[in-house]
């Protein structure tokens, strides 16, 4: 039996749901616990435990990163940890601590204590780095320097601090690259992240080799991209022209960099009006995975909100989400006609903030069950500070009566 801490990212609610999907759909029995805001206490049973791991980092999109517990006190007392720390580390290599606790720590005065006990007592010399933001080091920190980290959380309900080393984490070139390296990137009508499209996929994959997933609305083929990663086969579609060619020639750079996808496993990419897809697609898909039309791509200067430099009113506003009602209402109609039973819908939503002001697609919501679906999770959230555009992610299933 071994313990593992997962670090997950900002959005906290968003990661853990992703984590509690795959973990329920790879692993046998998981057992977990949120420990911290951040940090899901995970203990496993398998005997080949580090591939399990390494097999999580590279499939979840939200996790930062993962480390081995190495033990538990019952308070932060510095001997017993560098101790620890003694029998783990690499002389040769420098180290770091980062910190996860409510209550701000020294992280300075703990490492250059925990370095002063391991030469003192284990004549052990190595230098440490400190974390450039905050109490944790950044993934981009850790390749840079080739960094030994431990990590030092303080448990919300125990009161215990877990000693852990970090075994894995994520690949920051690897995501970089295929948000920036793909050959067309249509930022005129927004860019999903990745990280946030390999989520997606992980939230509406069912438990079967080779899943359909068909994305109505493939843009650029991001969220096409990541399911292919993980196995799938998918189809896209999408109302422009140009948006299906962006998303054909990135799905071949992609097979391009990552090998072991199969070509067949691109089954389709085609124009069409996602509120007719049923008319195109012959046979059912397995997950529908998309971020439809989120409407116009507004730009703002302080509280004044604006469309091609001309200000936005609240009723222009109010115009838009019954556009955009109209557009969700259409296609969710459509789409139960070529989704499985049982099957999911994950979508991102948008809700506008304005002025004080919030305005959503409610009636899309509202109306899922008439429509033949169960709402399973949702909203989560994912945005940037200050974002006026916000991004509400809903997990739907389409009933089987």
């Amino acid at each position: 039996m071994s313990h593992y801490l997962i670090v997950l990212g900002t959005n906290t609610s968003l990661c853990f749901t992703e984590l509690k999907s795959v973990l329920l759909r790879k692993i046998r029995h998981p057992l977990y616990t949120k420990i911290h805001p951040r940090i899901i206490l995970l203990t496993l049973h398998q005997d080949d435990t580090a591939s399990e791991i390494l097999a999580l980092m590279q499939e979840l999109g939200g996790i930062i990163k993962i480390a081995l517990v190495l033990t538990q006190l019952s308070s932060l007392n510095l001997e017993q940890t560098a101790q620890v720390i003694a029998q783990r580390i690499n002389s040769a290599k420098p180290f770091g601590i980062s910190i996860y606790s409510k209550t701000v720590e020294n992280i300075q005065g703990i490492s250059q204590s925990v370095k002063k006990v391991l030469k003192n007592t284990f004549n052990l010399s190595t230098r440490f780095i400190l974390p450039t933001t905050n109490s944790e080091i950044s993934t981009v920190l850790l390749a840079k320097q080739e960094l030994q980290e431990f990590l030092l959380v303080k448990g919300d309900v125990d009161n215990r601090w877990y000693v852990a080393q970090t075994v894995v984490y994520q690949n920051v070139d690897d995501w970089t690259k295929r948000d920036f390296g793909k050959p067309f990137r249509d930022v005129k009508t927004g860019i999903l992240p990745p990280k946030i499209a390999r989520i997606m996929v992980n939230l509406g994959l069912p438990k079967r080799a080779e899943p359909l997933i068909y994305d109505p609305f493939c843009g650029s083929g991001t969220i096409l991209a990541e399911a292919l990663l993980l196995g799938c086969r998918v189809i896209g579609s999408d109302l422009s022209k140009q948006s299906a060619i962006y998303t054909s020639e990135n799905l071949k750079w992609l097979m391009q960099q990552y090998t072991n996808i199969q070509k067949e496993y691109v089954q389709e990419v085609f124009v069409s009006d996602a509120t007719h897809i049923s008319e195109q697609i012959k046979g059912c898909v397995d997950a529908i995975i998309t971020e439809p039309f989120m409407g116009a791509l507004f730009s703002q200067k302080g509280k004044q909100m604006s469309l091609n430099n001309r200000p936005i009113s609240r009723e222009y506003l109010k115009n838009i989400i019954k556009g955009l009602n109209k557009l969700y209402l259409g296609v969710l109609k459509d789409w139960s006609k070529i989704l499985n039973k049982g099957g999911k819908i994950v979508i991102s939503l948008p809700e506008i903030h304005f002025n004080g002001y919030i305005y959503f697609v409610k009636k899309t919501v509202d109306s899922c069950e008439k429509l033949g679906y169960t709402l399973e999770i949702g909203p989560l959230s994912y945005y940037r500070p200050q974002a006026y555009v916000r991004r509400q992610i809903y997990i739907l299933v389409k009933n089987n009566s």
